[in-house]
């Protein structure tokens, strides 16, 4: 269970309160980690003092639809100092919300192990600093335990989604390298593309989500300090010894960073439940083959003709890089290819979007619409291209 506290003084207006702070960080050390019931994912505490004669009720709802939100009166010593005093007071009132959050209403399937949170939340006040000094000592290490406990936290969620095998129902759209802190250059984006063109291709399935988002720092703990803010992706993680990594050759750095990648999947696919023989197969293709491998954009056959549009991965995201058409006449196995054009990938779909086999010629057009329209006109590209078979095989 998570717990989140905030505070509000109604008199002086102040928010912040640096004991509450402790508090919360030292709850979610010895609570996060565990799971107690998918009733709530988070019990929210508004600490409030000095509340005016006006205010009749106290919050309590279920908010997001995973939150026990409430609010408790209570009245601190110092709400600008961290001291024992209210770290204690405040400790104590805890197991009053503890039994709050069971009047919220909840959906009937959902259950909330009140007993259990109880039994660890007694155990846990024999941790609690007992002196000014010690409770100095706990907030000198607060960030490292922040950190900690946002891992501790992923990792509860993914050992419930272990537990939960959802349908596989949705055909990968993209995969992503995060690399916010510009660590791999540009091995992010190529791996990124490459990733995403042989996992769709290879027919991965996900649940519920379209999109792999990986992170990958120096350690899994530094790893693990980012969730999934919206359900149409999903976050896996991974780690790399950065020092080796920067002083390492290109290509041991491109080795070092698609054995990162293969862990975050394969560890997605474990909790996940993914296809792992395809997602193996995609990664054995990229260590056999590397990021300058041929990529099919995309393909279209009939009785005939088999149409292909292909591409290799440019250096990074801002250079173009050539897309070819190849088509196999399927009668005789011949075999015609012909230039496309130059083009970003990240904006391939503006003109390329499409593909009709006709009798006498291939059409590939783009993707309508305003923005896309905008990006043709503004590279001086067309909004289709045609291309006659007769031309092509002869």
């Amino acid at each position: 269970m998570r717990f989140l506290l905030e505070y509000k003084n109604f008199k002086t207006k102040q928010t912040s309160n640096p004991t509450l702070e402790v508090l919360e960080v030292f709850l979610n050390q010895h609570l996060i980690g565990t799971f107690h019931g998918d009733a709530f994912e988070c019990i929210y505490i508004h600490f409030v003092s000095k509340i005016p004669s006006t205010k009749k009720t106290l919050k309590l709802r279920l908010l997001y639809g995973s939150m026990a939100e409430m609010e408790i009166v209570q009245e601190f010593k110092n709400d600008q100092k961290l001291n024992l005093e209210d770290f204690t007071a405040s400790l104590l009132a805890i197991e009053k919300t503890i039994h709050k959050a069971e009047e919220i209403n909840v959906k009937k399937e959902c259950y909330y192990d009140k007993e259990r949170l109880l039994s660890q939340y007694e155990q846990l006040k024999i941790h609690a600093p007992s002196s000014q000094e010690e409770l100095s000592e706990y907030k000198a290490n607060l960030e490292f335990t922040k950190k900690c406990n946002y891992a501790k936290r992923i990792d509860c969620i993914m050992e419930q989604d272990k537990l939960t095998k959802r349908p596989l129902d949705k055909l990968i759209e993209g995969f992503t390298v995060n690399d916010p802190y510009d660590l791999f250059n540009n091995l992010s984006y190529r791996y990124s593309e490459l990733f995403s063109n042989l996992l769709r291709s290879a027919g991965v399935y996900l649940p519920s989500y379209s999109h792999i988002h990986i992170h990958i720092a120096g350690s899994l703990l530094e790893a693990k300090q980012e969730l999934a803010l919206e359900p149409w992706y999903k976050m896996t993680y991974g780690s790399i010894d950065l020092d080796r990594f920067n002083k390492a050759t290109d290509t041991k750095q491109e080795k070092m960073l698609l054995q990162s990648i293969s862990e975050g999947l394969l560890l997605l696919a474990e909790i996940d439940h993914l296809d792992r023989d395809k997602i193996k197969s995609v990664i054995s293709q990229v260590e056999k083959n590397g990021l300058n491998q041929e990529l099919t954009y995309f393909q279209r056959e009939n009785k005939r003709y088999k149409a292909e549009v292909v591409y290799h991965i440019p250096k990074d995201h801002v250079t173009k890089t050539a897309f070819h058409l190849r088509v196999t006449d399927l009668q005789t196995n011949q075999v015609a290819e012909i230039f496309i054009d130059n083009l970003l990938t990240f904006y391939a779909g503006a003109s390329l979007y499409k593909i009709a086999i006709k009798k006498d010629e291939i059409v590939i057009s783009g993707r309508s619409g305003y923005r896309a329209e905008l990006m043709r006109k503004s590279d001086k590209l067309p909004d289709k291209y045609h291309f006659f078979l007769e031309e092509l095989f002869s």
